[in-house]
């Protein structure tokens, strides 16, 4: 648990024990020390409750064998340090973990054997290894579109009005051996844009200029001048560079 919390415990007894004694000493500010107490009293009840609120999910259990090859986490299978804004209250310093296999946020109590998967509906956003994502509720209207709700990794953001999000899974595949049984995970990996409201998958060249609609040619030209790659390692650095490229021209249009 936040130790600035578990400070903030211990020391209530001992507020309200100095201000009892306070009262005393000076009957006339009473009920200034009895507002004072019971604003405290909220203040970490409400902090207390929305920590135990972080740990109060169903307990994640692994269901990969501590000898597999492979694992099914963001970047790395060991917890690490970040932040993530949960249910109106925003966390910092938690350890996490991050299965992509299952889109599914994990986290533990400081250092504690026992992990909790965090409820999805309420992640608003999290930054993992210096990674930032956010979920993203799709319409049905983005159905076609093969996106499906859940968390995305935010690579550009001009507000709300463009964006390119990047799906990060990993497939399963379970090989049974004479001996050893592992189970193989692959990276998979999707990229959006999110224009005016609407996502379009990023998967080629030619379906990137069709997303961004306008400054066509501007932006045909920079992709020839800059060498963008549209395979599968050169697609997120493309639709990045287009993206700040795009908004360039955009409030240079503007002015």
């Amino acid at each position: 648990m936040n130790k600035r919390l578990l400070t903030g415990c211990v020391l209530l007894p001992m507020m309200a024990l100095g201000n009892r004694a306070a009262a005393q000493a000076l009957p006339a500010d009473s009920s200034l020390l009895a507002e004072a107490v019971q604003y405290v009293r909220q203040h970490y009840s409400g902090k207390l409750g929305a920590s135990i609120a972080l740990y109060n999910g169903p307990q994640y259990l692994s269901y990969v064998p501590p000898t597999n090859p492979t694992h099914p986490f963001f970047i790395d299978a060991k917890e690490v340090m970040g932040n993530v804004e949960y249910d109106g209250y925003y966390f910092a310093d938690v350890p996490l973990l991050y299965d992509i296999r299952y889109d599914v946020l994990v986290t533990s109590n400081y250092g504690d054997a026992t992990k909790f998967a965090l409820v999805g509906e309420k992640v608003s956003r999290f930054t993992i290894n210096g990674r930032h994502f956010v979920r993203v509720v799709v319409p049905d209207t983005a159905a076609s579109n093969n996106l499906r709700t859940g968390f995305y990794e935010l690579l550009f953001a001009n507000n709300d009005k463009l964006q390119v999000l990047a799906r990060r899974t990993k497939l399963s595949q379970k090989i049974v051996g004479r001996e050893v049984t592992r189970i193989d995970f692959r990276n998979v990996d999707s990229y959006y844009l999110l224009k005016n409201g609407t996502y379009h998958p990023i998967t080629s060249k030619s379906s990137v200029l069709a997303a961004f609609g306008d400054y066509r040619q501007e932006l045909k030209n920079y992709i020839k001048e800059h060498n963008l790659k549209f395979n599968s390692q050169g697609r997120a650095i493309a639709a990045f560079h287009l993206a700040v490229y795009y908004t360039g021209l955009a409030k240079a249009s503007a002015r």
